[in-house]
């Protein structure tokens, strides 16, 4: 409605199996009508490194996200985050330094006019969004404290 045409959304992964899966994303592809290839449902995904390498921004708009496992794997390939302020995202998303959290689909369109706009943006937050998941979630650290608490629970009940 305001003019933008230099972007495009891409809604990656399929529907779960559900009723209510199915349903919503009718509802979106029923809303993305009339918006010409700005749009683009990829389906399931096997290669998101690849597509990710493609991509400027990640959207992450889970009403509820538990550990923001799909938030670090995005700021781990350099795009900075716009994410619901919900869940795991309020303490991995420094606001407006490694990406912006949003309650509401007016701070989500305005986000995406800030990166559409500022394009240095980008970079820069992108390398930041690295700089955090590469430092505070490793792989290593990650798997090195799950070991760790398998053995403390192991422990537990002998």
């Amino acid at each position: 409605q305001e003019g933008y045409s230099d972007f495009k959304l891409i809604i990656a992964g399929g529907t779960a199996n559900t009723a209510d899966s199915r349903e919503y994303e009718a509802e979106l592809r029923e809303q993305a009508k009339g918006l010409g290839n700005l749009v683009e449902f990829t389906g399931s995904v096997s290669d998101m490194r690849s597509l990710r390498a493609e991509t400027d921004v990640e959207l992450v708009l889970s009403e509820s996200e538990a550990f923001g496992r799909v938030t670090i794997e995005a700021m781990m390939a350099s795009n900075p985050v716009i994410a619901t302020d919900a869940g795991a995202n309020r303490e991995l998303i420094m606001q407006k330094v490694n990406g912006v959290l949003i309650n509401d689909t007016k701070a989500l369109a305005d986000a995406c006019k800030r990166f559409i706009d500022n394009p240095a943006e980008i970079r820069i937050m992108g390398g930041l969004a690295y700089k955090y998941a590469s430092e505070n979630f490793p792989s290593e650290k990650n798997s090195g404290s799950v070991y760790a608490l398998y053995e403390e629970l192991v422990e537990r009940i002998k």
